[in-house]
């Protein structure tokens, strides 16, 4: 092989090794979430079999023959294709069975189940593209073979990021990648050297990899539906629109329930963000706590910033009362779906595209309520929860405004829920959360609802209860019910999260773990394939 196709023929496969990675961790997100446990399971199940890969071709570049070396460079990317393509066939089947087994223990199965032959083979090709080198010119050139890999690696990242991830499904993704590689094999083939068996070998793996590769990409929807239930507990879930950005997984689903009840739902990932009634109501609980919530401390509010757009009815409910909406959302699909498949107006509210933190840090505009409803992963980013994401909050409100979060509540384990609330009542001086009891022991999760301001509460102002929809009043009236002032004492032993010191994420990782596990549970598997 000449000097500019292995050099060439490393460069991609180099970019195919970290391509993978990265689109591993998206493939594997609705179903085992980003908490700390799962990105410490891609990160080492990646290194352990690229360092296989490594001694793998080492070991053929010591045999004498030269054939064994070269036969071994044109095979190897024949065989990550396929595969690649094989991990592409089983895992939308096995990977919600691994995530309801055991969430730590079936992430790395999982990880295992995408990586583990492409990273062997894919990994062995820099050592062997050095044995061969050698053998020719007396010098391997090892760190310019590691050199041209490495930036092929960079490269790899970058078109992921930016072509593949928002062009692509992350299942078509990777099958867009086994195609590259089982074509580099019949580019590589003429003027290859190598066993005669080897190289027929060869051809017959790329062959196959690019013809099994191309039936799951033009068939792919027919064969995903016909392999992974869209119904569970006898609910009923029909993709209606599915967008793939840099920013996660949109789906829009039409739910049928047990009941004959519909709606449809806005999913991220694998996580609900809003339910809306065929009737274009909301049928989320969240959606009226956070307006009522606010309107009720803030009666006399003007201007709102709603942080997270979401099927866009928490804006729009601001709206319909008269008030005057800013919305940050970073995902423009977002904003495209919400507009229509809920009815969202953006010519009624002014729609920023920014990232949450960045707009608030800028912002000094004295909104009279701030609504935090952000959610990526599993929960709030960890950055959206430090004392100094809380003071540029509190910045950004008049003086008597109101910051109204949406946040998850985990009833087993007092304190994540403990560290959020110190947080915010580090830099608020009035601060009071409703949420459902949290039964000691419990293993479920609620929404809770923080209200903040500027200055100390004394009271709790009535909340209205009225026109609710009857499915949802008991819950509503629950939490309501149960809304209390935070009081310094009881969180007198808690260090806020800073952006310095954030231990949200170790603090928050169980929880994270087993709302994953619930999750996968409770969805069917097509709702969770990106």
């Amino acid at each position: 092989m000449d000097l500019a196709r292995g050099y060439t023929t490393v460069f991609l496969t180099g970019g195919a090794v970290l391509a993978l990675e990265v689109m591993a961790s998206r493939v594997m997100t609705p179903f085992f979430g980003v908490s700390l446990y799962i990105w410490a399971g891609i990160l080492s199940v990646t290194m352990i079999f690229m360092a296989i890969g490594y001694r793998l071709g080492g070991g053929l570049s010591q045999r004498e023959s030269r054939q064994p070396a070269a036969g071994a460079f044109l095979l190897m990317p024949a065989l990550a294709a396929l595969a690649i393509v094989g991990a592409c066939a089983v895992y939308p089947v096995l990977f919600p069975k691994l995530a309801a087994m055991d969430l730590l223990l079936g992430n790395f199965l999982a990880c295992a189940v995408l990586l583990a032959a492409p990273l062997v083979a894919l990994s062995a090709m820099s050592p062997l593209l050095v044995s061969l080198l050698q053998r020719r010119d007396g010098d391997g050139g090892a760190g310019q073979v590691f050199f041209v890999s490495t930036l092929g690696s960079v490269a790899g990242v970058l078109l992921t990021a930016f072509v593949f991830m928002s062009r692509f499904t992350n299942f078509d993704s990777l099958l867009w990648t086994a195609l590259g590689l089982a074509a580099l094999t019949l580019i590589n083939l003429p003027g290859s050297g190598g066993a005669p068996e080897t190289r027929r070998l060869a051809l017959i793996c790329a062959l196959l990899a690019l013809a099994s590769a191309a039936g799951l990409l033009g068939g792919g929807r027919s064969y995903l539906a016909a392999i992974a239930p869209a119904e569970l507990d006898g609910r009923r879930f029909t993709i209606l629109d599915e967008r793939t950005s840099v920013f996660g997984n949109v789906k829009i689903a039409r739910i049928q329930e047990k009941s004959g009840a519909e709606y449809k739902g806005f999913f991220q990932d694998g996580i609900i963000q809003n339910r809306v009634g065929m009737d274009g109501r909301s049928v989320a609980m969240y959606t009226y706590a956070l307006e009522r919530l606010s309107l009720a401390h803030r009666p006399e509010a003007k201007r709102v910033l709603v942080l997270g757009l979401g099927a866009g009815e928490v804006p729009m409910a601001f709206v319909r009362r008269g008030l005057s909406v800013d919305v940050v959302e970073i995902n423009p699909d977002a904003v495209a779906v919400a507009q229509q498949h809920f009815g969202f107006d953006p010519a009624r509210a002014t729609v920023h595209v920014a990232d949450a933190r960045t707009f608030v840090r800028q912002c000094r505009q004295g909104y009279d309520l701030l609504i935090i409803d952000l959610f990526h992963g599993d929960s709030t980013p960890d950055y959206l929860l430090t004392r100094e994401f809380m003071a540029d909050a509190a910045a950004c409100l008049a003086p008597d405004g109101r910051v109204v979060a949406n946040l998850f509540f985990d009833a087993a384990v007092e304190a994540p829920n403990r560290l959020v609330l110190a947080t915010a009542a580090a830099v608020f001086p009035g601060a009071a959360i409703y949420h459902p009891p949290l039964e000691a022991g419990g293993s479920g999760f609620v929404n809770a609802f923080l209200v903040a301001g500027r200055r100390p509460f004394t009271t709790l102002p009535a909340v209205d209860r009225e026109n609710l929809p009857k499915e949802l009043a008991p819950r509503f009236n629950v939490a309501i019910d149960h809304g209390r002032i935070v009081t310094a004492a009881e969180l007198a032993n808690v260090t806020p999260a800073t952006d310095e010191f954030n231990p949200i994420t170790v603090v928050f990782a169980d929880s994270r773990k087993r709302f994953r596990q619930l999750l996968a549970n409770t969805h069917p598997p097509l709702l969770l394939i990106n």
